[in-house]
């Protein structure tokens, strides 16, 4: 776990932390953000916390403090379905370079059968980045059906492209393993073993004031989808507590390996710096294979 210090007992220049803090204040100055609080860890020390501006600006003002709690967007990604996956083919249960197919014998025909669930991992399966499936799958099973229906861009592990649409089918075919839903193995898995109290999905309604407002609605991909999207009942509102991304929040009830996660600065900290501590929720063997380059030679 972390410890809270001062920058002397990290090893902080002072006078280099001055220089971050201006350069957050100008950002919000400037409406690049409208809030923003940062964290530094060093030896276990968290020397620096700073929060400055405002976690929420419509249709009410609060101020961004360092226990603000964030939509983490595709870091749920890396703190939530990684862990899980790595945990789960560690204990066998879970084959990384099986074929998909093998667990989720609806992602099948041509190409597809050679996708393993190493690439799924290595965003190298050749599925697309992204797609609005909720304009098409209002329930999570019939997320899994236009997955499937999804052509492939390209072939298996000839390219990297960042893939939502792979991360998405890799909870999939978690869940169907284990019997559980992806919220559950989180907590199983990560921040159960973590302690995390305050890294979750879908936060409660108690905890809504502390979240950090994202947008009016999902005007973003209102945008993004164009005249797709015309007619489809878009939430007007603005979000608060509430996942960002479409497909999450439409289709999935907040619930998803690629997005929905909540955290505060603190606890995304705790769980980033297993990487540099292994044996918390990660052996050395496994953030080893994490970090290797995947790419066929």
């Amino acid at each position: 776990m972390l410890n809270a210090g001062t920058p002397r007992q990290a090893g902080l220049d002072t006078d280099r932390l001055g220089a971050l803090e201006s350069l957050l204040t100008e950002g919000v100055r400037a409406e690049v953000f409208p809030g923003a609080v940062g964290l530094i860890v060093r030896a276990g020390v968290v020397g620096w916390r700073y929060a400055h501006g405002h976690a929420q600006v419509t249709p009410v003002q609060r101020p961004a403090s360092v226990d603000t709690i964030y939509d983490l967007a595709s870091l749920t990604k890396v703190i939530g379905a990684l862990p899980v996956a790595l945990a789960l083919a560690e204990r066998g249960i879970l084959d990384a370079d099986a074929p998909v197919h093998s667990i989720l014998p609806e992602f099948s025909g041509g190409a597809r059968g050679l996708v393993t669930f190493r690439h799924l991992l290595a965003h190298t399966s050749g599925l697309p980045s992204w797609r609005a499936l909720y304009l098409r799958a209002p329930t999570r099973e019939m997320v899994l059906e236009q997955i499937c229906r999804t052509p492939l861009a390209t072939d298996p592990g000839k390219v990297v492209e960042y893939s939502d649409l792979g991360i998405l089918l890799l909870g999939f075919a978690m869940e169907r393993l284990t019997g559980w839903r992806i919220d559950d193995l989180v907590r199983q898995y990560v921040t159960g073993p973590l302690g995390l109290t305050e890294t979750m999905y879908t936060p409660p309604s108690e905890l809504r004031g502390r979240c950090a407002a994202t947008e009016a609605g999902h005007a973003y991909e209102r945008e993004k989808v164009g005249d797709e999207g015309r007619g489809y009942p878009w939430q007007a509102e603005v979000l608060v507590g509430e996942v960002h991304d479409g497909n999450a929040h439409y289709a999935m009830d907040g619930v998803a390996p690629h997005a929905g996660l909540f955290s505060t600065a603190w606890e995304v900290a705790v769980a980033t710096f297993q990487w540099l501590r292994p044996g918390g929720f990660l052996t050395e063997a496994a953030i080893t294979e994490a970090i290797s380059d995947q790419r066929a030679e």
